[in-house]
């Protein structure tokens, strides 16, 4: 006798019936899917979830601000010293320290000033001696000290610049005021019983080598460089006015002492000019070219 066939669902390990796959590629997202908000939830039930896909640790917010941040400092003091190196090549004479800085040639200029009115009574040779020379001393001091612009800091064109522009101011003067200027170099440098030949060697050797050096190096170098081309122009004028003045007799003549007063200046301003434009070294041999050719060679040819 046969058992009759049990109705219902079967057992699951009796199972005949197919049942449908799903391909493998929407197994592998619905595995996902399904891991991902559990391993956001509890990250311990990853290592109980089949095929989990494991993401890396990500870095702790702060220590990763800290060493971010670390990172960016140093990148900006590294910038920035590049800067200053770059800065410092192309103006050497910007980058000063600030104790050479208190050395204001202002303070030096009225001392001088106070003693060219001083020595006013002595004779012309001893008095422009010694103020020349402690015009140029203050002028080397500050340039010492680094704070005037470096002589070496030219070029051959700047120094043609200010070959150029010496002849430039003196040639046209000479042609045409050149008996005026014999007669008012005559009146700046010489002196009773003193032999022509005696006094163009002198003549010569201050306007070459004295004048233009204290001058460049106390007005063009310090003071222009600490006191701008305007205020080193004025102090200048005034300098010349004090120092030529006293020994020129220019009490009845109003007139002459003005057009000088105009000369003095032009020259001054332009000499600032040439400093800016051409640098130190032009302005110094634009002033030597200059002074020979105004109080030097009148003496010689008029």
């Amino acid at each position: 006798m046969k058992r009759p066939e049990r109705q219902g669902p079967p057992h699951d390990d009796q199972m005949a019936w197919p049942i449908s796959q799903p391909p493998a590629d929407e197994i592998g997202e619905t595995e996902q899917e399904i891991v991902e908000p559990l391993a956001e939830a509890k990250p311990s039930l990853l290592s109980r979830i089949p095929h989990a896909i494991l993401r890396p640790m990500q870095a702790d917010p702060v220590l990763q601000e800290l060493e971010t941040g670390d990172e960016e400092e140093f990148e900006t003091e590294e910038l920035a010293e590049d800067a200053e190196e770059i800065e410092a090549e192309e103006h050497p004479s910007l980058f000063i320290n600030p104790f050479q800085r208190e050395v204001d040639p202002v303070f030096a200029y009225m001392v001088i000033i106070a003693l060219s009115i001083g020595l006013s009574p002595i004779d012309a040779s001893i008095r422009y001696v010694a103020l020349w020379a402690a015009l140029g001393g203050a002028g080397l001091v500050t340039y010492i000290l680094g704070t005037s612009p470096r002589l070496s800091d030219t070029s051959v064109e700047n120094l043609r610049a200010g070959l150029l522009f010496g002849f430039a101011i003196g040639i046209p003067f000479v042609i045409l005021f050149g008996s005026a200027l014999q007669t008012v170099s005559d009146r700046m440098f010489n002196e009773r019983g003193v032999p022509a030949n005696i006094m163009d060697t002198w003549v010569f050797m201050a306007v070459c080598f004295v004048m233009p050096a204290a001058d460049s190096l106390f007005f063009r170098g310090a003071m222009q460089e600490l006191r701008g081309p305007i205020v080193s122009g004025i102090l200048g004028t005034i300098w010349s006015v004090i120092l030529f003045f006293p020994h020129m007799e220019l009490g009845n003549a109003s007139g002459v002492a003005s057009v000088m007063v105009i000369v003095f200046a032009l020259l001054n301003f332009l000499y600032g000019y040439l400093r800016y434009r051409n640098g130190l070294a032009a302005a110094w041999i634009g002033q030597i070219v200059s002074g020979i050719c105004l109080w030097f060679l009148p003496r010689l040819i008029f």
